[in-house]
């Protein structure tokens, strides 16, 4: 926080002698060189650590950090070798399949995450995940959300996707009902709001739609999506 970087550099290099077993130290040095973009510096601090202990979450921050330094191909490298010596990681297959989805390459997303599932099927998580990025390949999804929800019944995002494949379906009233339930769980998060004022404008219902809409036009800078609300809201 003091910008006095070698210092910083200096103390996680004493964690890694005191405890090279663990990864902290190495994610530490890295952290310190992202915090400078040094993109490279990180990889090679997390590729150290790798060198001493196998853990997934350095092999996932090494391989972000690469991507960051425009080294893709290296990149691709990396999680190659990572794959090959430990094709059942599902942290690692995690990581690719979010860095996917970032990208909208859904059908890589979706491969990745149906690995991830054959060795924790009941990972709600990325059950709901690959859900998402069926729906966006146009797949029947709604059972594998359904399940999801089944498994992790409190989390309003799991809610949040499950409505939003309803509506794809053209089924408003399940549609209607998920997203308030979502709602209801997590009432200060407009994202949800504005999720739900789309479900109303594709079911046909614009008065409703609007209601949300200026409801959400009154957050102003509190909410980060203002210029797609007033763009709905000319829709209407």
């Amino acid at each position: 926080d003091e910008k006095n970087i070698n210092e910083a550099v200096r103390v996680a290099r004493d964690i890694q002698k005191q405890n090279p077993k663990v990864p902290t130290g190495y994610l530490l040095e890295g952290e310190i060189a992202l915090s400078q973009k040094n993109w490279l510096g990180a990889a090679d601090a997390y590729r150290a650590g790798l060198k001493v202990i196998p853990a997934p979450i350095l092999a996932v921050k090494a391989h972000g950090a690469l991507l960051e330094a425009g080294k893709k191909d290296e990149a691709e490298k990396f999680a190659g070798t990572w794959l090959k010596d430990k094709p059942a990681d599902p942290i690692f297959r995690t990581h690719l399949g979010d860095m996917a989805t970032t990208r909208s390459e859904f059908a890589e997303a979706e491969k990745q995450y149906q690995a991830v599932l054959k060795v924790q099927p009941n990972n709600a998580i990325v059950m709901n995940n690959l859900a998402w990025v069926s729906g966006k390949l146009n797949k029947d999804a709604i059972p594998l959300a359904q399940k999801a929800v089944e498994i992790a019944p409190d989390q309003p995002a799991f809610m949040d996707t499950l409505a939003g494949l309803y509506s794809d379906k053209g089924d408003y009233a399940k549609a209607v009902e998920w997203q308030s339930k979502a709602i209801s769980k997590a009432p200060s998060q407009p994202m949800y709001k504005l999720n739900l004022a789309k479900i109303h404008i594709k079911g046909g219902k614009k008065d409703l739609a609007r209601k949300e809409l200026d409801d959400l036009a009154k957050l102003g800078d509190k909410f980060v999506r203002q210029a797609e609300v007033a763009n709905l809201l000319k829709t209407l």
